[in-house]
């Protein structure tokens, strides 16, 4: 009788670490924190040979960056790719457009991407985006 209670209560325990992995990939995937308050923004980057990404925020009362965070797969080397993070963090309910702007070291375009964001009641973020960096996809 005890091993079928260990057996039940390993099984729950189980249950419930998998259950949060789950919601945790999910809102990974979702690029949105744990309340939907901030909006994760992921590019390629390749900052090592001049190429930078510009942005342009249309509504700062509605969202602002609040974070970039770049992350380099071999630190130091010219050429070597990477990626780069915006955090866009909710304001105030409302709409809003960010134009995200690849450019190379001649100040060229080279991508862009474009989202449009809405903003709820409860700040929590939605996205639609378009651009020439998604063409690919």
């Amino acid at each position: 009788m005890k091993n079928k209670k260990m057996i039940i209560i390993s099984c729950i325990v189980i249950v419930v670490i998998l259950a949060t992995i789950c919601i945790i990939l999910a809102l990974k995937s979702n690029n949105q924190d744990a309340d939907g308050k901030v909006l994760k923004i992921e590019f390629n980057d390749n900052a090592s040979m001049g190429n930078t990404w510009k942005y342009d925020v249309d509504n700062k009362d509605i969202v602002s960056i609040s974070s970039k965070t770049d992350y380099s797969e071999c630190e130091g080397m010219d050429g070597c790719s990477g990626k780069i993070i915006y955090s866009v963090k909710a304001l105030k309910p409302g709409k809003a457009k960010i134009i995200f702007k690849w450019m190379n070291y001649d100040d060229e375009l080279q991508d862009d991407a474009i989202y449009e964001i809405t903003v709820d009641d409860n700040l929590s973020i939605s996205e639609k985006h378009s651009g020439s960096y998604f063409e690919n996809d």
